[in-house]
């Protein structure tokens, strides 16, 4: 027996042996509750809008998908946790492949390339298409969001810059050193 497995917070299934190879257009907006449960799950402060405009089409065992995503999100920033808006809209493009693991060896190493990065699995029946966006969207999100007074803070707390911390700085410091001893 099989048990169901729990839905994302946005799914929008679509039945593959219902897509053709002409392109299917569709519209997808999300909703305040979805938006406060993917806000949750990216770690999010709000997140204020989520849609996409996508084109669906079948190409034997595979579905294309393009289109944009947009959203408008407030992460917080790494260094302060002050709220930093972002805006997206961002061009969309994803294959879902049937998902062969079961036909993989097990420790088997697979190389990839750059396209298949854009891979999203499914099971053979169907594609979830709002999940596939919700995915692109934490992707699309800047893993190290800064306040445009982040510097300020950091310098405050006794954080160096990236040249002061790093081995050019460590010469640097050197150097005042040397300068410093030799002008006595």
């Amino acid at each position: 027996m099989t048990l169901p497995t729990a839905l994302p917070e946005w799914s929008h299934q679509v039945l593959i042996a219902q897509l053709a190879d002409t392109p299917f257009a569709m519209a997808l907006v999300a909703d305040e509750n979805t938006r406060g449960n993917l806000a949750k799950r990216f770690d999010l402060l709000a997140l204020d809008g989520l849609e996409a405009d996508v084109t669906l089409a079948r190409q034997g065992e595979n579905v294309e998908l393009l289109g944009r995503l947009r959203a408008q999100a407030t992460q917080a920033c790494a260094l302060s946790g002050q709220g930093v808006m972002a805006t997206l809209d961002e061009p969309v493009k994803l294959t879902f492949m049937p998902d062969r693991a079961d036909q993989a060896t097990p420790n088997e190493e697979i190389e990839l390339a750059a396209d298949d990065c854009d891979i999203v699995w499914h099971d053979g029946r169907v594609v979830d298409v709002a999940e596939a966006i919700s995915q692109s969207l934490g992707l699309a999100l800047d893993p190290y969001p800064r306040a445009p007074n982040a510097d300020d803070i950091a310098r405050a707390a006794g954080i160096k810059r990236e040249e002061e911390a790093g081995a050019f700085g460590a010469l640097a410091a050197l150097k005042a050193q040397m300068e410093g001893r030799s002008g006595r």
